[in-house]
């Protein structure tokens, strides 16, 4: 039975071993239980579902499961579960802050720190790592500030759609082999793949909760250096007629 046999090749390749078959697939209906999981267990089970796998040196089990049904279905269950990206084990997030030096002498007064998120255990997304750094501003009307870029390593998944996704929301990029130098902060680029439907927006959510603490105003500041203009004054409301 091809369904049942690539169902358990795709489980036991994901991690699971002791799965079970509840009914016949030619019944229209294939159960499968897994004993011993978690909660969080099951959502990688859904991404390992929507995954090809390797099954053996020359053959290959084919996803069983959509990756955008896949998607939706962590996406609900981390909602229903009320688990975060991170407690389920699917994300991975570090920061690197500015020494009290480094912030010094680049005349920042502002502590400051990069975010770098690993997807490597979420199955279905198209990038599996993204690094932020940065480069002192050229402006001569934004000093003392920090133009932050972010670094996306592809997997072989849905490079295209990556490509797009920035593109759609208007991020440049510069392209080297299997990564992707684009000149906007994580948090940017996280919801540039989130607006694509390639990422899950509570992925989105956890990044960009953490970059904001590491680099306040980010976006704005890196407009503000890319447009090469003084940074406009924030406009007052108008006082009311009498």
């Amino acid at each position: 039975d091809y369904i049942r046999k690539t169902a358990q090749g795709l489980l036991e390749q994901a991690g699971f071993r002791d799965i079970q078959f509840e009914s016949a697939y030619n019944e229209g209906d294939l159960r499968v239980s897994l004993k011993g999981v978690t909660a969080a267990d099951f959502l990688k089970a859904a991404a390992a579902l929507a995954t090809d796998a390797p099954a053996g040196p020359h053959d290959t089990h084919f996803a069983l499961l959509d990756k955008s049904v896949a998607g939706e279905i962590v996406q609900a269950e981390l909602q229903r579960l009320e688990l975060s990206p991170a407690a389920a084990g699917m994300l991975q997030i570090k920061t690197e802050a500015l020494s009290p030096e480094r912030l010094q002498l680049m005349g920042m007064k502002e502590p400051f720190a990069y975010t770098d998120a690993d997807l490597g255990a979420y199955p279905l997304s198209p990038v599996a790592f993204l690094q932020e750094d940065g480069t002192p501003s050229a402006s001569q009307f934004v000093k003392n500030a920090l133009f932050v870029k972010t670094r996306l390593d592809l997997n072989d998944m849905n490079p295209q759609g990556v490509r797009d996704a920035l593109k759609a929301s208007g991020i440049a990029f510069k392209e080297n082999g299997s990564t992707l130098r684009a000149a906007a902060p994580i948090d940017a680029v996280a919801k540039a793949l989130s607006d694509a439907g390639l990422l899950p927006k509570s992925f989105t959510d956890e990044i960009a909760a953490v970059a904001e603490k590491g680099h306040r105003n980010q976006n704005r500041i890196n407009a503000e250096i890319a447009g090469g203009a003084p940074p406009q004054p924030a406009q007052k409301a108008a006082a009311p007629k009498l």
